[in-house]
């Protein structure tokens, strides 16, 4: 399944596992790099008040906020749009986990400031049956992230009916406002998933890297609805071919109780990522971006507002 699939060496939930180690910069010239992935320790846990007003209206909306995906269009792998067969699996394959709760991408908006046209947001991965159960899974929380922010501007709405899940707003539509965050290479966004036994979606052979799909040079937009409970926007990011072949998954039910000697260990049925995209090549882009062969990664979004902002898994 890609970030969605039952391998994972066969961890149980990382509420009761040791914690991964994370890279450092200088590890080795394909891992090396700024992790986005550290744990956060109070920016989650109170709610605050919004100075400014959301868009067109006098909503204030309380911060912290916490966006859970709930659509996913994928435009773009590599040097293939979403139309090729490979992109139209996964994003299958992402949508049943996402609607099963075993794919939890989250953007949280930490705090805003209209008169500085700043804002500070994080990324996570979160574990849970549903909304109410739901913890931030530790080695895919970032660290708090300044971005851009216009309190009146509208990117991105939702586009319901055509499987899109979100296009460029149009002229004039009023918004809650809009985040834009644009992130280096050096930095390393890892997305998390886990099946309902427990068990991690992906795998990997090295001990201190997180069994979860690095996403590097981050680059999304998001737009909130006026009244703040929904948002809508574009993520692309790039994934290096090296680490695509270091990690594995799979398309089906991996088999935890046989191991795959032929992919570091990990369960049966399990096969490496860059397999998986067996006919897609690297894209231009990121590899220019990357200075190493790389996949550009395109989704269109829209996303919920939790209840609450997750906490850490076991804090």
């Amino acid at each position: 399944m890609l970030m969605g699939v039952a391998s994972a060496c066969g961890a149980e939930d990382p509420e009761g596992s040791e914690t991964n180690v994370l890279p450092t910069q200088g590890d080795s010239e394909e891992s090396s790099g700024t992790s986005a992935s550290t744990t956060m320790s109070s920016m989650s846990m109170t709610s605050t008040t919004a100075d400014t007003t959301a868009g067109d209206t006098d909503t204030e909306l309380p911060l912290p906020v916490a966006y859970r995906f709930e659509c996913i269009d994928i435009q773009q792998v590599g040097d293939a749009d979403g139309t090729v067969f490979q992109a139209s699996l996964l994003e299958d394959t992402w949508s049943s986990d996402i609607d099963d709760y075993k794919l939890n991408i989250i953007f949280e908006v930490v705090s805003r400031d209209a008169e500085a046209s700043s804002g500070e947001v994080a990324i996570r991965s979160g574990i849970g049956t549903g909304v109410d159960d739901m913890c931030a899974e530790e080695t895919s929380q970032s660290d708090v992230i300044t971005v851009d922010y216009d309190p009146t501007l509208a990117l991105w709405s939702p586009n319901e009916g055509d499987g899109t899940c979100s296009a460029p707003a149009e002229s004039g539509v009023a918004s809650g406002g809009s985040y834009t965050m644009t992130l280096g290479p050096d930095v390393i966004v890892y997305i998390y998933a886990q099946d309902t036994n427990g068990l991690t979606f992906n795998c990997t052979e090295d001990g201190a890297v997180p069994d979860a799909v690095p996403v590097r040079a981050v680059e999304a937009q998001l737009t909130a609805s006026v009244d703040g409970s929904t948002a809508a926007g574009q993520l692309t990011g790039c994934l290096l071919s090296t680490e695509a072949e270091a990690l594995c998954s799979c398309l089906g039910e991996c088999n935890p109780q046989t191991m795959n000697e032929q992919c570091a260990g990990c369960p049966d049925g399990s096969v490496p990522l860059r397999s998986l995209l067996q006919g897609i090549n690297p894209s231009k882009r990121c590899t220019d971006l990357m200075a190493a062969d790389a996949f550009d990664l395109t989704i269109a979004f829209t996303a919920t507002a939790l209840p609450t902002v997750p906490t850490t898994c076991g804090g």
